[in-house]
């Protein structure tokens, strides 16, 4: 009868180890596969860049700027993305121009103005939108400040599929 115990305890035993996933030898592989570093992929969710307008036309009629020009760009997290635009533009200057008139934005961010474009770099034209604002500094002069949103199309290999510039200016 001793034995008979035994043997329905090494049974019962068993049976809950595997019902419950007891496979250690798959636990330690999972295990292993979970803790092994994942390579970083490459695409950025979120790029995020900023330029300094070297040049821009401001409507003072229709209250929208028309264009700007920047000759190059800035990120703070990922610098891939930055040197990729740069080489891409191959040292020529990078600019956007609206193709209708401004409206007012009633977002939750902190402009005041949107308008579509195009965003130009080299040859390439990408579809752009324009957040900004636009501020008096002083008798004549004005500062903008503004979010260049594009759509990526595949253009560039280290950014997402929208992609944004904090852009401001001053004339």
């Amino acid at each position: 009868m001793d034995t008979m115990l035994k043997l329905l305890y090494a049974v019962t035993i068993t049976a809950l180890l595997v019902s419950c996933g007891g496979d250690s030898a798959t636990e330690d592989a999972a295990k292993k596969e979970m803790t092994r570093p994942q390579p970083k992929t490459e695409v950025i969710r979120s790029a995020s860049m900023a330029a300094k307008s070297s040049s821009f036309s401001f409507d003072r009629e229709k209250r929208v700027i028309s264009n700007f020009t920047f000759d190059e760009v800035e990120c703070r997290n990922d610098l891939r993305l930055c040197g990729e635009v740069m080489k891409f533009a191959r040292g020529n200057t990078m600019s956007f121009t609206a193709s209708g008139d401004a409206s007012d934005y009633e977002g939750d961010l902190e402009f005041s103005r949107k308008v579509a474009g195009v965003f130009i770099v080299d040859k390439k034209e990408l579809k752009a939108d324009l957040l900004f604002a636009i501020r008096p500094v002083e008798e004549g002069a004005i500062f903008f400040t503004g979010i260049l949103t594009f759509k990526n199309e595949s253009t560039f290999k280290y950014a997402a599929d929208e992609v944004s510039v904090r852009v401001k200016g001053r004339k």
